[in-house]
């Protein structure tokens, strides 16, 4: 377990980067890590579909989360 936590905290390291250190932005920089790590696994037609259900999860507001699907997820 120890290695498949090593391996998410460097994959998230941009985005925990950015956080104040608070408990409420690491938690949500790890989600955002987690979300991108898990659309990357699957195959290319069902990540808009997995992206949509995921959505509730990432408390973005619609031109927020559409701007991050751009930019990042795609």
């Amino acid at each position: 377990m120890g290695a498949i936590a090593e391996a998410n905290a460097a994959y998230a390291k941009p985005l925990l980067d950015q956080t104040n250190g608070s408990v409420d932005e690491l938690n949500g920089a790890f989600a955002l890590a987690q979300l991108c790590w898990n659309l990357a696994l699957l195959p290319e037609e069902e990540r808009d579909e997995a992206l949509g259900e995921m959505r509730l999860t990432v408390k973005m507001g619609d031109d927020e989360f559409e701007a991050f699907r751009r930019s990042v997820v795609f």
